[in-house]
């Protein structure tokens, strides 16, 4: 066997292995951005992932099929060719992507599996220029959906069970480590306190709601050794008294419905950290604007719930919880006024 020239050798092996590259790393980028979607705060990040391993896709048919295998299409087939091509890389990527990361998005990824599957099977229809009749289609197409409508239902059902992003959730935990490094000692508490959580599961709601409510319990417990207000130790009282209860009763259902107790993540923002380390009218304002928040988040929570669950004690719940917490915001802001114009009339 003579050994390659130089020339030869970038035919060989170099325009080949470039081309190769840039398929096989631009479908995963593809796949890596299409199933990162779910993590709508990065949402852009993933985007250009996305768009970029497109190019790459884009750019490795284009090679191939010219510098590569240079005989294998006419010129004005090329354009439908890589077309098709990336097509099928995002119905690959699909499914590639959902398989990896359906215990990060389990919702997300049912619907991820499937999809793939019927546009992945397009893509290569097309690619490989398979004439059908239309019959054919017909049968083709109805029997991917044979396997997908069945594959959708049953994957859909089990995430209904598992947390929203169980696993490592690349962005998430990260992002939340950023938001606690950011965030000034000494702000108004609150930030977004569970307003952009998106609860598809009551144990999406549990695992949220159960150290939302204890962060209530604690901070509210923090303020009532070091507030004179009579209205606002009354109101103290109540929040500790309220959440400490429905806490203990989300506790229990967690054991009964997902048999395992309760464990806090370690991932929660509590408001305690944030509050001034001072008493007076300085950390009672500080309470109430977080307090406020925080309330509009649990709400926030509760009314998703409400219209997911099939479990009619977690939904009366959430009912009590709206119910409660709307009033309770009303006060705070009340107060809050009251403040901000000086008249305090409740009693020091």
């Amino acid at each position: 066997m003579a050994a390659l020239n130089p020339r030869s050798l970038s035919q060989t092996i170099v325009f080949p292995f470039v081309a190769y590259l840039l398929l096989f790393v631009g479908m995963g980028f593809v796949a890596g951005s299409i199933v990162h979607f779910g993590e709508v705060a990065q949402i852009r990040r993933f985007a250009a992932i996305g768009a970029v391993g497109m190019v790459m896709f884009v750019v490795g048919s284009y090679w191939q099929e010219i510098h590569v295998n240079p005989q294998t299409l006419p010129k004005q087939e090329l354009l439908r060719y890589v077309l098709y091509s990336l097509l099928l890389a995002v119905g690959i990527g699909m499914m590639s992507g959902g398989t990896q990361h359906f215990l990060d998005f389990p919702r997300y990824a049912s619907f991820l599996l499937p999809g793939g599957l019927l546009i992945a099977i397009i893509g290569y229809v097309l690619r490989n220029a398979v004439t059908l009749s239309r019959r054919a289609w017909a049968l083709l197409l109805s029997g991917t959906l044979a396997i997908a409508l069945p594959l959708f239902l049953g994957l859909n059902h089990y995430a209904q069970g598992l947390p929203a992003a169980s696993g490592h959730g690349h962005g998430m935990m990260h992002e939340s480590s950023n938001a606690r490094a950011t965030q000034p000692t000494g702000a108004p508490l609150g930030g977004s306190h569970g307003h952009g959580t998106a609860i598809a599961t009551d144990l999406d709601f549990l695992e949220e709601m159960i150290p939302h409510h204890q962060e209530a319990v604690d901070t509210s417990a923090y303020l009532l050794t070091r507030t004179s207000d009579q209205g606002l130790q009354t109101f103290l009282r109540g929040v500790i008294d309220v959440q400490a209860q429905e806490v203990n009763q989300m506790k229990q259902w967690y054991q009964q419905w997902f048999s395992k107790p309760y464990a806090p993540s370690g991932t929660y923002e509590t408001m305690i950290g944030s509050l001034p380390q001072t008493e007076g009218a300085a950390l009672e304002r500080a309470y109430l604007q977080g307090m406020v928040a925080h309330h509009q988040g649990a709400i926030a929570m509760a009314q998703q719930i409400k219209t997911r669950s099939q479990r009619p004690e977690l939904k009366q719940m959430a009912a009590a919880i709206v119910m409660t917490q709307t009033k309770e915001v009303g006060q705070l802001e009340h107060w809050l006024g009251e403040r901000a114009t000086g008249s305090s009339s409740h009693q020091h």
